[in-house]
């Protein structure tokens, strides 16, 4: 047992590591770039029209996936020979490219509907134009990155997301200095996508063979992934939708400090892209060992300890750093950053327990609570926005995703495919009582407020503290080489 505990500890914390890298390098680029970007652009305006177009952009790349991705990545490791695995690749990754090209042309289409229907007019059809091409590459880049993610073929993961990043600002850069303030970023997007999956497809080149098409892999890859379908439509309203009417209720000019201030607290996307890199792979190749649920219980625990103290952190620190990065209208966004901060977090711990629905191949109950999650998010954006202003949809959001995962934990403890331990209780606890003390009686003193906040954060690592330090010992084996790999108790 505690062998078996070691390896997985490794091969988690390895991927964790490991393909983090790539997707932290991939963000801190555009957190570096940003205030560069708000500098360099004359209005706000142009940050609020270009974040609604890359929001089209995702919302037609989650619904021409179908579900394919996940259902692909559960069928790779149910077969064994190398040729079935091809097919599959190359099956699901054709039929995503037909149903992209079909959601883009479907958008070029009625562009003009969608632009009146966003900007209220259509004086941004080029950026509509712009966003139905990005739907094609953007939904199929990540099949054509597939197969190294499945294989764990780390450096090319790491190499891809770097690429991709300096590639994309560098052109947003050239297009500002050229004056093309309004299709800087949104361009920068399909350029850099194009050339991602131009590189990935070559890469990769050998486990695409037109030849080895089955058509027959295409139902049960349905079957598994059409109820996913829904699941990445929320995801995009969970994430999306508070722009639509930060937009409608307040203005373009108003979004634009919203993107801002998202894109800041979503410093915490590093957290959970490191975890998104290497959790599918560790998911599926432990998912049929007998102590599977414990284990997944100790990931989301500790995934939770982790996300707790780095939302304590944002609260303390946001108002500062905006401070210190903005200037002008910009600096009023570091009031949504800790609530976007946590988001992501909370949709990574929800992804970490409902993928115990995706292997037993049953994702109904996934998609049913974010649904609910989804109505008390709009529901919300409805009520605050008006009242409350941009942080009242973020509170929207972050209400949304608190409610799914609640809901999703609740009916897993009740199966028996999730269990909670004394001390993760604790840490939720914790959390609650320093969000009723930012929010109602200290959010203005700095002093006070990160004095409680480091003492909340000492309680939780406190109770953590062996994994610190079984996590530290094999941190400092595969960097120096030191000690031995002792780290069983991580996930045994």
């Amino acid at each position: 047992m505690a062998e078996n505990g070691m390896k997985k500890a490794k091969l988690f914390i390895d991927n964790f590591f490991v393909f983090g890298l790539g997707g932290i390098i991939s963000k801190l680029v555009p957190l570096i770039m940003l205030p560069i970007i708000t500098r360099l652009l004359p209005d706000t305006v142009y940050v609020g029209v270009s974040d609604l177009g890359m929001t089209v952009a995702s919302f037609g790349a989650a619904l021409a996936t179908l579900g394919m991705y996940d259902a692909m990545y559960r069928k790779f490791f149910d077969f064994e020979k190398k040729d079935e695995k091809i097919a599959l690749c190359t099956t699901s990754t054709l039929f995503v490219a037909i149903s992209s090209f079909i959601v883009g042309f479907i958008f070029i289409l009625f562009r003009s509907a969608i632009c009146v229907g966003l900007f209220g007019s259509d004086e941004y059809l080029i950026l509509v134009f712009i966003s139905a091409l990005t739907v094609i590459f953007k939904t199929t880049n990540p099949f054509f990155l597939a197969p190294s993610r499945m294989q764990n073929h780390r450096k090319i993961f790491v190499l891809t997301n770097v690429l991709t990043a300096i590639v994309n600002y560098s052109v947003v850069i050239l297009f500002i200095c050229l004056g093309q303030y309004l299709i800087a970023i949104p361009i920068a997007m399909l350029i850099s996508s194009v050339i991602s999956s131009a590189i990935l497809f070559y890469i990769n080149r050998e486990w695409f063979d037109f030849r080895l098409i089955d058509l027959k892999i295409i139902r049960p890859l349905l079957k598994i992934g059409l109820p996913m379908m829904p699941n990445f439509v929320f995801y995009w309203v969970m994430a999306s939708c508070d722009r639509l009417f930060v937009s409608k209720f307040l203005g373009v000019a108003e979004n634009g400090v919203y993107s801002v201030g998202s894109k800041m607290g979503s410093i915490s996307q590093l957290i959970y892209i490191a975890f998104a890199g290497g959790w599918h792979y560790f998911a599926f190749s432990t998912m049929n060992e007998p102590d599977q649920v414990r284990t997944t219980s100790r990931v989301f625990e500790y995934l939770s300890a982790l996300s707790i103290c780095g939302m304590i952190g944002a609260m303390n620190w946001s108002k500062v750093l905006y401070s210190f990065m903005f200037n002008g209208d910009y600096q009023k966004g570091y009031i949504v950053a800790p609530y976007l901060f946590f988001a992501p977090l909370l949709l990574m711990l929800y992804q970490t327990v409902s993928n115990q629905f995706l292997i037993i191949k049953k994702t109904g109950p996934a998609a049913f609570f974010l649904l609910i999650g989804v109505c008390i998010n709009v529901g919300l954006n409805f009520v605050l926005i008006p009242q409350m202003g941009i942080e009242g949809a973020a509170i929207a959001t972050l209400s949304g995703y608190v409610v799914a995962l609640v809901l999703c934990c609740i009916k897993l403890h009740e199966i028996k495919l999730i269990t909670f331990s004394r001390r993760y209780i604790i840490s939720m606890l914790v959390l609650t009582v320093y969000f009723i003390v930012y929010r109602f009686v200290w959010n203005a003193n700095i002093g006070l407020l990160s004095l409680f906040g480091g003492g909340s954060v000492l309680c939780i690592l406190l109770l953590y503290i062996r994994e610190i330090r079984s996590i530290l010992f094999f941190i400092n084996k595969r960097v120096f080489g030191n000690g031995n790999d002792n780290v069983s108790n991580v996930t045994d």
